[in-house]
């Protein structure tokens, strides 16, 4: 792998270039195009969609009656507000989640008891500068009680695993000198957790990634600093997904059961990691993604993926044969631009074949039909009081009809 500045720049220009077709702009220079993907991966992420617009709040679209009317609800996470709502079809709020602690609500899961997983930051004060320290995952029960709460640098995702144990992102920093001699890297953990939040057993992404040169050599990522600490953030893992027999069987024995998928934003791919071993087991991405979140294996073997667009300006949402590796569908708007969340974004295949697409930059999600056309759009509500923005939307899920009525049952307000 190339360790000087000069040499990342001709490989991101190449791998940006390879990821373009004839409606994808390509930079004119390399040292420009190293430099825009440097600048656009040290942005934060936003926190508010832009001033509230009262003609765009709750739906805003229902031109056809929707996939699973009957009974299945919709759960979503407002970033800030921090705020989690169970929403029928027509947006009617049945149930809302908050934690008085919380500066950012990052994501909610739902658990099957219908209780509640929230991952988040908390307030702290201002000389506590330290992005460790405030992030958080706590648990509520069914009728909306905290029964725990761990203070760890969780980030981004939470996944429930079938026997009841949690899988998290956990970073922790690093010396690589083989990935950057001067400055730290961040490393991605997979951490275990039991039903009460201990941890029981942890795999490290770096090392994954590293240990297989004949799979996936890492793409060069250059250092950013962020509240004065200066680091390399290689990786920057966004979504994990375990591979249970179902998700195995789907994917037609391409990832086994045991393993876990995992979507980088930073290295322009999603990754197939066998749990017992820490090995890597199969690789995609670099050449075709940039920015990606949230892959999941769907039917026939497909692997549903948002594709960012971080760098070329657009996003869409990609299915890939993983047996042909060959993208087989994808969503785009008209115009491309009007569809574009530069972080975050999330992706869920209904039963029907349509597709929910959270554009979580806008605050905003919709439903799309395998033709491209959008039945049903939400937008978020809630408001900041702090900048009179509307919130953005960390995901939105449809869930099944048992789990939506063990959530819808317990007490209307959970704090």
């Amino acid at each position: 792998m190339m360790t000087n500045r000069t040499g990342w720049l001709v490989v991101a220009a190449i791998v940006l270039a390879s990821a373009c077709n004839a409606r994808e702009p390509v930079p004119e220079r390399r040292d420009e195009a190293g430099d825009r993907v440097d600048r656009l991966r040290s942005l934060p992420y936003a926190a508010t969609a832009g001033p509230a617009d009262p003609e765009r709040s709750g739906v805003t679209r229902a031109e056809v009656e929707g996939e699973g009317d009957d009974g299945h609800l919709f759960l979503y996470s407002s970033r800030r507000p921090p705020v989690a709502e169970l929403i029928d079809r027509q947006g009617t709020v049945l149930r809302s989640w908050h934690d008085r602690r919380a500066r950012y609500l990052v994501r909610a899961r739902p658990l099957a008891d219908g209780g509640l997983l929230w991952l988040g930051t908390e307030k702290l004060g201002p000389k506590v500068q330290a992005e460790d320290r405030a992030r958080y995952l706590l648990r509520f029960d069914a009728d909306g009680r905290v029964v725990w709460r761990v203070r760890r640098p969780f980030h981004h995702d939470v996944a429930v695993l079938p026997d009841g144990t949690l899988l998290a992102l956990v970073f922790r920093y690093v010396d690589a000198p083989h990935i950057s001699p001067a400055d730290p890297v961040r490393d991605d953990l997979l951490v275990r957790l039991d039903g009460s939040g201990r941890e029981i057993g942890s795999r490290s992404l770096l090392e994954s990634l590293t240990s297989s040169p004949e799979l996936f050599t890492p793409l060069e990522v250059a250092a950013k600093t962020i509240r004065g600490e200066r680091y390399v953030d290689l990786i920057h893992a966004n979504t994990v997904r375990w591979i249970d027999s179902g998700a195995s069987r789907r994917s037609r024995g391409v990832f086994p059961e045991g393993s876990v998928l995992v979507t980088s934003r930073h290295q322009n791919a999603v990754f197939a990691i066998d749990w017992d071993s820490g090995r890597l087991l199969w690789a995609w991405g670099p050449g075709q993604l940039d920015g990606p979140h949230d892959a999941q294996v769907v039917e026939r073997g497909r692997l549903l993926i948002f594709d960012n667009g971080l760098v070329r300006g657009w996003s869409r949402v990609i299915e890939l044969d993983l047996r042909s590796r060959r993208i087989v569908w994808e969503y785009r708007a008209d115009p491309l631009e009007s569809f574009y969340t530069r972080s975050r974004g999330t992706c869920q295949r209904l039963a029907g074949g349509h597709t929910l697409v959270t554009e979580s930059g806008k605050g905003r999600v919709f439903e799309v039909t395998p033709d491209g056309r959008v039945v049903w759009e939400y937008f978020n509500p809630h408001v900041d009081e702090a900048s009179g923005e509307r919130g953005t939307i960390g995901r939105m899920v449809m869930l099944d009809r048992e789990l939506s009525a063990r959530l819808a049952a317990g007490l209307r307000e959970a704090r």
